[in-house]
């Protein structure tokens, strides 16, 4: 089941996030069964949207700020999902996309088929 929440923009020098309701994460952190230990996320509830290093660089930086505390929509799956260490909910939302196209960069981070929102992680048991 999908559910629509709403985010908040912001930019860092060399990152751009949607935050959102940090409740989500640890509502649905809270799901997952104890025997995982997971820990909980290292920075707040968001959605990534530009993160420098790990994908192509921005190529049209006038563009950068221009959205700062823009309210944006965004979809999310109530499935925890895990690759064994990190665990999400797979996000969605057209704004960000635009965002990320306005910057010069293609409408999903490299390697996403979308967005996400991290939970929490077994890091500590690597």
């Amino acid at each position: 089941m999908k559910f629509k929440i709403t985010g908040r923009m912001h930019y860092y020098s060399k990152w751009a996030v949607c935050y959102v309701d940090q409740q989500i994460a640890e509502y649905y952190r809270a799901l997952v069964p104890k025997a995982f230990y997971i820990q909980p996320q290292r920075y707040p509830a968001h959605v990534t949207v530009v993160r420098f290093g790990m994908e192509n660089p921005v190529h049209k930086e006038e563009f950068w700020n221009k959205h700062q505390d823009e309210q944006v929509e965004i979809e999310y799956e109530n499935i925890v999902e895990t690759d064994g260490v990190y665990f999400w909910l797979s996000a969605w939302s057209p704004r960000i996309a635009e965002i990320r196209s306005e910057l010069g960069l293609e409408e999903q981070r490299d390697h996403f088929k979308g967005y996400h929102i991290t939970v929490g992680n077994v890091k500590h048991r690597i």
